[in-house]
């Protein structure tokens, strides 16, 4: 791998990683909204996301696991999460995958 391609790789893979950090934050506001006994951090998704210029759009969001999170809890995070774009300056646009999330783990 040619270093360039490798160091664009190093910082797409840190701008991911600190999105996912700051979806921790939008879902945790849910369980302050609900209240403290919220189960917001059990919930898991599979996030369906495609990179945009400068970042990485949260296209879907499909509940994998609701732990003891009550539908207002999963309907308030998915809301969070869905049409989020996380900043990353050096993603190359077109590109779809799917990435699990789960919430309060620090993916």
């Amino acid at each position: 791998m040619l270093p360039s391609r490798r160091h664009a790789l190093a910082s797409f893979r840190r701008e991911l990683a600190a999105g996912l950090a700051e979806l921790d934050g939008r879902v945790a506001r849910c369980a302050a909204r609900n209240g403290p006994d919220a189960g917001v951090a059990a919930m898991s998704f599979v996030l369906d996301v495609e990179t945009v210029a400068n970042g990485i759009r949260i296209r879907g969001v499909r509940l994998e696991s609701s732990g003891s999170a009550s539908a207002a809890d999963v309907a308030c995070a998915s809301s969070a999460l869905r049409d989020h774009v996380i900043p990353a300056p050096s993603a190359e646009p077109g590109r779809r995958w799917e990435l699990r999330f789960s919430a309060g783990a620090g993916s």
